[in-house]
């Protein structure tokens, strides 16, 4: 007897069917989850960098209110005058001005005298308090020490601790920036 080929069923035909669309179904849906999981994933990275901005931002609110400018120049000695003022409603603490520069290249160092202040500015830390200032004369020095006049223009940088706990330094008009310790 002649052998007969063996013909599919047409059960087998469908359930074969079945089976490639079930396989097709799957794939789209492992592909559609890992597309959500990937948007998930940058909308979060973007609420996280938003969340650390709008903190950065309320931490340096206090810093900003801050301010150090060389505002007055004596032409005679060369003195410069440098006001720190607390425009904040808290106080600030450890208050100190740690560089004046001028932009004239033979400036070499520089020196201040907080008159009364200078014995309290070495010995303790410095509270600048509520709507307060400091104000401290510079005098710029050549590469001898001895004292010189220059008419360029000045710079001067502030360290401090703000009401919460946080250094800053700000140098001018410029933005605060954070100090933080590397312990």
């Amino acid at each position: 007897m002649p052998a007969t080929p063996d013909v599919p069923n047409w059960t087998d035909i469908v359930s074969a069917i079945g089976q490639a669309g079930g396989a097709v179904a799957t794939a789209a849906a492992v592909i559609v989850a890992l597309w959500l999981a990937i948007r998930e994933r940058r909308w979060r990275r973007a609420d996280l960098v938003a969340v650390a901005a709008e903190r950065d931002d309320r931490d340096a609110a206090q810093a900003r209110l801050i301010t150090v400018a060389c505002d007055f120049r004596d032409t005679l000695t060369g003195s410069v005058s440098v006001t720190v003022r607390n425009e904040s409603a808290s106080p600030v603490f450890d208050v100190r001005i740690k560089k004046v520069e001028s932009d004239d290249p033979d400036v070499v160092s520089w020196d201040y005298d907080f008159g009364q202040m200078d014995e309290l500015y070495d010995v303790a830390p410095t509270v600048l308090s509520a709507s307060a200032e400091i104000r401290a004369v510079a005098w710029y020095h050549d590469g001898t020490g001895t004292p010189i006049r220059t008419f360029a223009d000045d710079h001067a940088t502030v360290q401090f601790t703000d009401s919460n706990g946080l250094r800053w330094t700000r140098r001018d008009t410029a933005a605060p920036v954070r100090l933080i310790d590397s312990k």
